[in-house]
This record gives C-alpha cells, structure tokens and sequence, in this order.
C-alpha cells in the first residue's frame, strides 16, 4: 500500500514537474522570441551571432526590423548583404510564412513577398586572378533523395518581388510574380513552374515544366511556354551532366509584329567534354525565301569562340569568326559579307531604294569596332538621288559611332565626303560635309550641281544645318507656255477624321547660297546669267528665303529678233516653293518704236506684258516687232500669225469669245521642229520664213519668196557676248558675212 503511494507520489511530482517544464519552456521561447522581435538588445545578439558565423568570408549580413508574428510567419524590414565591402544584395519588406498543418502529409506551402531587391554588379577582384583552366565537363554526381524528408511536395503559393531592380549603366526594374510546384519522389525532381512579369513595359508571361533524374543525372524540360508583345516562344530539352555527354535543345520562335517572317525553328545541340562544343543553327524564311543562320562555339580557358559564323538572308550572306571573353566581356574577330539589293527589304526601310551589290566588313576588337562598306552605285528615284562608288570607313567605341569618312559621287564629276560622331546613349550627333560640284539639282524647273561646306549638328528632337553652298553651275528652266499650274486640293472624305502629325524632328536652318554668277535662266528665247546671294533660315518644315539674284548678261531671241536684256532681277523672299519672283525687261528697236517685253511674277507661273515707247497696243507692238509695220497694213494671214504668237505666250487660245483660234502657222512649227514660222502675202507677193536654234550659239535663219532675189538663208554664230558673226547666203548663190560688236555703257 506505501508502494502504491510513493509511486503515486512520483507520478504526480513528474508530472507536475514536466507540466512546470513545459511551461517554462514555452515562456523561455516565446520570451526570446519578443526579446529578438521588440527589443534592440535582442536583435544586435542575433546579429552578433550571425557575425561570427560568417566571420572570415569576406560577407557581410545586416538586418533590421525582424519581428515574428506566429511560428510560421516572419518579417524582415530590411537586409543588406555586402562582399569585401561592396554591396550585393538589398531588400526591403520581407515577408515569409510556411503553412505547416498539410506536412502530416509531407507537404508544404510557402508565401513570400518582397516590396524591393535590388542585386548590384558583382564586385570585380581586388588582387590578380590566375588564368582560368580549360573548359570542364559539367558532372552532377548520381544522388538518392533522402527518404525522410519531412515533406515531398512544395507548393509556391506565391512568391512576389514588387520591385525588382538589376543595377548597371541603365538599370532593370522588374516585378515578378512566381507561382508552382515542385514535387520530390522516387529520385526525382519535378517542378510545374509559371512566371508572370508584371512590369507593363517588359511583360513576359513563362510556363515551364521539368524533371531531373538524380540518379541518371539528366534534366528535361518536357516544355517550356514564353510570350512577349513581340514574339512567342516553345521549346524542349534535354541535358546530361555526365562526362562525353549531350546537351540538346529545340524550339520555336513566333515573331508577332512581323508577317513576312515565318516562324524561326532552332537546334542547340553540345557535348559535355573538355572544350563544350555547341552548334546551333536557326532556319526561317523572309517572304518566301529561306534563311538561316549557322555557328560553331567551343570554350578555351576563358575565351569562347565562335568559328565558324554563317548568316545567310534573302539577298544577304555574311560569315566570320567571333572570340568573346568571359572575364571583362571584350569582343575579337571579323566579320564579311554582301548585300546583294534592298528589294527585299522595302517595307522595313521605304521603298525607292536600288543600290549595287554592297561587300562590307566589321573588325571587333576590345577597344573599339571597326566597320567598312562599298558599293558601286546607289539610286532613289522617289527623292531623285543617284550617287556611285560609296565607300564608308568608321568605328564604334563604347557608345560613340565615328565615321571617318563617307565618300560618293554623282554620276559626272561631282564628290561629296562626310565625317562626323554620333553617341547611341544621348543621341547627339556632330556631322560635316564637303561637297565640290555635286550634282545636287535635278529637274525640270532647275538642273545644276554645287560645292558646299555644311556642318550638322543636334540630337533625336532638333538639328541645327549651318553652312555655304556655292553652285558651280544652275540652269533654270522657263515653262514653254506662262499660264497658271492647277491648284493641288486637300479632299477629305466626308465623316473622315484628320489624322494627328506625327512627331517629327526639327530641322533649324541657316544656310548661305553664294552665287557671284554661273546662275543660268533659260526658255522660252531667253538665255541670261544671274549672280547674287540667297538666306534660308528658319526650319526645314517652313524654311524661309530671302535675297536677289542679279542679272550679269542676257539676251532674248524670238520672234527671229534679238532682244537686249535691259533689266533682271530674280528675287527670293518667303517661304515654300522657294520658286524666285522674275522681274526681267527686254526691249528692241524695230525702227518706228522701241518693242518691250516684261516677264514678271513667280518662275513657275511666269506672267509676260507687252509695252512700246511711244505706247501702243499689244496687238500693234507685235505687228511691228514681227513685221516692222503697222496692224493696218498687214494681211490677214499676218493678223492671225500675231494672234498665234500671242496666244502662246499668254496660254490663252482666242479672243473674249473664248473661241479657239486655227492656228495652221503654230501647227507646222511644232510639227517641224521650227522655233520661229512666218508668213507674208501683200500685193501679189507672198513670202515665208523659218527660224531654229542648232545650239546655244548658232542661229539658222531661212527666207523663200515669190520676188526675185527674196529667197536666202542667214547663219548667226555668237562668238563671245559682245560678238557675233553673220553669214548671208542669197537666191543667186552670192554670200557675204559681217561681224557685229556691241559693249554695253
């Protein structure tokens, strides 16, 4: 019976004792868990014991803010981890809880979220690294998963990084959100993983599933899902990381935006041995035709290289040889190829581009990359250009494009040639060019080539165009009839909205056109040469004239008469059409009066008025500049010969009665070829005359008649400005010639 008791007794005491324990247990836990949670005291102990830990590493851990909110549940106001000094990781908000109530069936659920990451660069080496040895096999030693694992299946319920940020020269922010599973049995690792990039400026969408056999020591990845706005992406694989093994990869990548590219299929394959050889290769077609692009990549130390390189395009073949070093990143090697035409490639670049097989070459080379590229000729029929033997000689250096020199030719004598720099990351660009007799204008209204200095200079919003332009040689061509162009109208359609401009870059100008002569304006019979000097400032979009070309000398013929240029003055003020305003007055004495005619208002819709001293009619101006008589006195072939004249200066084909005139007379002259035709009948007799201009400086004059002796023909040959020589051939066969002088006072 004693026994019993003091058995009891026991019992008791223990338990009484255990209860106690227990409950000084739970006391001691949760009070150095307020202790480490609330208090600094407690937090700089754990961050001492953490110190010693890592004592010697080179790491360093800093923490604040730690708190618990149950077992499960642990929060992190900041952690800093730094090496030899240099920082590696910071984090703000870390909030990590584990559901433990599903591991009675060894599973287990994880929440984490991070308001911000940030991984900086890793810290370069302070002391010399010894080479790195040859490229080794990548083995992963067959290992049996641990059969009392508290749980085998994990699953992601979230893991969120609201700001993740990857620091460098430009830094990448990311927000990530990662959900999955993952699964441990039976020697294998199994993951169903789905990313989802939250960033709307890199968003990318990932589904991945993957297996890895521990015992073989090979990972699959029976299928991996990417999208992005510009492209999708399918791919699977598989690895061994056993000496002489295999590694191969296959996929799929769709491009979005781009129709005419079909969808790229690529092969990675590699052999797990000493130098890692790895081919790869990308087939896919651009409107039609096949592409591929084809490389051979095996490792040396440090240094992977890739040999040899194959890029075949429609239209397009480069290949080359490439040595990328892993340590600091640099780039050696060369690189070759042609581009056989641009027709395949309009809808990228604009249509109107026709160029001869264009051979180029790039030099990479740690410092900087050299580049250079010819071609025989280069034509844009839409901007009117047309340029030969191009050569470009250049190099980029950091983020800083130099060309050195960008040489051309027109298709006659005329050379231009370009320098300048361009920086990738601001975009500011300092360009210059010389020009010497390009032949830069080509038209109908004008045709000329020029020399010029211009500098260029700005970024992606402005450019500011500065410089001297002196033409060698323009020509500006009178329309053959002065009459009004037709308006070109803006139709829109009715209910259509008008579209917004698109931004566009501005252009500032100041350029000086500086002409002391050589400015020739021609047509119509007048052949005369300006000087002077023209402003254009403003902006490219409205650009603004302003200045006067002056006449140096001139004549008009017509009518088989010379004309003296008596006054001409082309004068530029305004914006666009940059079209001169023509003020040129020509006047010849025909005996009885002194025949004026005035050519005036904007080159491209030039007016012309008749005017005498004494003043007369229009009708009687003409009758004495044709006939050297008066209206009265003519026949009526005659009238209608000056009403012919009239109308093609005018562009008007009648009278106020707005009907046409025959006009037989300007029939036969455009049907022959002739500049000049006449007629004459009176009394009996009748006569005919006919005018052509053989060149600039030779005048064919011929005159038939009925009368004796009225037939003969007179060549004008024009020596020099101020002397011309005439040859008289008679009806009889007697010819004469004179010699005419005349200097302007």
């Amino acid at each position: 019976m004693k026994m019993i008791k003091r058995f009891g007794r026991f019992i008791l005491w223990s338990g009484a004792f255990i209860l106690g324990a227990l409950i000084l247990l739970q006391i001691v836990f949760w009070s150095s868990l307020w202790w480490v949670s609330h208090t600094k005291s407690g937090q700089n102990f754990l961050q001492a014991q953490l110190g010693k830990q890592l004592e010697g590493s080179g790491y360093d851990i800093r923490f604040n803010g730690l708190s618990f909110a149950s077992l499960t549940s642990v929060y992190l106001g900041g952690l800093d981890i730094t090496q030899n000094d240099q920082p590696l990781f910071n984090a703000k908000g870390l909030r990590i809880k584990a559901d433990i109530f599903p591991l009675s069936d060894k599973k287990a659920s994880v929440f984490a979220t991070i308001s911000e990451l940030i991984i900086h660069p890793a810290p370069k080496p302070t002391t010399p690294q010894p080479a790195a040895a040859s490229a080794t096999p990548i083995i992963v030693t067959a290992f049996d998963l641990p059969d009392d694992l508290p749980f085998n299946d994990i699953q992601i319920t979230e893991l969120s990084i609201d700001r993740l940020v990857f620091k460098g020269e430009k830094d990448t922010v990311l927000s990530p959100l990662v959900k999955g599973d993952i699964s441990l049995k039976d020697n294998l690792i199994a993951a169903s993983i789905k990313l989802d990039e939250r960033n709307k400026a890199l968003p990318v969408q990932t589904d991945m599933k993957l297996t890895f056999d521990t015992q073989k020591s090979k990972l699959s990845i029976t299928s991996l899902n990417l999208s992005m706005p510009e492209l999708s992406l399918t791919a699977d694989g598989n690895a061994v990381f056993r000496k002489g093994k295999y590694f191969d990869v296959k996929g799929l990548v769709s491009l979005k935006n781009v129709a005419s590219v079909e969808p790229i299929k690529f092969k990675i394959s590699a052999e797990n041995t000493k130098t890692f050889p790895v081919q790869v290769q990308a087939d896919s077609g651009y409107e039609g035709y096949a592409a591929r692009i084809s490389a051979r990549l095996t490792m040396d130390k440090n240094t992977v290289r890739i040999k040899p390189l194959s890029v075949s395009l429609p239209d397009v073949t480069a290949s080359g040889t490439i040595d990328y070093n892993m340590d600091n990143a640099a780039l050696n090697g060369a690189l070759q190829g042609r581009v056989e035409s641009f027709k395949h490639y309009q809808s990228l670049i604009g249509t109107g581009h026709n160029i001869k097989p264009l051979d180029f070459q790039i030099a990479l080379s740690p410092d900087k990359t050299g580049f250079k590229a010819q071609t025989t000729g280069y034509k844009n029929n839409a901007a009117n250009i047309a340029v030969k033997d191009i050569s470009l000689d250049g190099a980029f250096s950091g983020q800083v494009v130099t060309i050195t020199s960008l040489m051309m030719h027109d298709e006659e004598d005329g050379v231009m040639n370009a320098t300048g720099t361009y920086d990738t990351a601001s975009q500011i660009f300092d360009f210059s060019a010389s020009v010497k007799n390009l032949r830069a204008i080509k038209g109908e209204i004008a045709n000329g080539s020029i020399s010029a200095e211009i500098t260029a200079k700005g970024n992606a919003d402005a450019v500011n165009l500065s410089g001297v332009i002196q033409p060698n040689r323009i020509e500006i061509t009178l329309p053959q009839k002065f009459q009004g162009a037709i308006p070109q109208l803006n139709i829109q359609k009715k209910d259509e909205k008008p579209k917004a401009p698109a931004k566009t870059q501005i252009i500032n100008l100041d350029l000086l056109v500086d002409a002391k002569r050589n400015i020739f304006v021609k047509g119509y019979g007048l052949d005369s040469e300006f000087g002077g000097k023209i402003d254009i400032k403003g902006k490219a979009s409205n650009p603004q004239f302003g200045g006067t070309l002056n006449i140096i000398r001139g004549k008009l013929e017509q009518f088989g008469k010379k004309f003296e240029v008596t006054k001409g003055v082309l004068t530029f003020a305004g914006s666009v059409p940059p079209s001169p305003s023509l003020d040129i007055l020509v006047e010849t004495d025909t005996g009885d009066v002194v025949a004026q005619i005035a050519i005036t208002g904007n080159a491209l819709k030039p007016e012309i008025d008749f005017s005498s001293e004494p003043s007369m009619p229009e009708d009687e101006i003409m009758a004495q500049i044709l006939f050297g008589k008066g209206i009265e006195d003519l026949s009526p072939l005659q009238i209608a010969q000056i009403a012919q004249k009239i109308a093609a200066f005018t562009g008007v084909g009648g009278g106020g009665s707005g009907v046409n005139l025959i006009d037989p007379v300007g029939a036969l002259q455009s049907a022959a070829g002739l500049d000049d035709v006449r007629f004459d009948a009176e009394s009996g007799a009748a006569s005919f005359g006919a005018g052509k201009q053989l060149s600039d400086k030779v005048y064919l004059d011929l005159e038939g008649g009925t009368e004796p002796g009225s037939s003969g023909a007179t060549l004008e040959i024009e020596l020099t400005p101020s002397i011309t020589i005439e040859s008289q051939i008679g009806s009889d066969a007697q010819g004469g010639a004179s010699i005419f002088w005349e200097r302007d006072y």
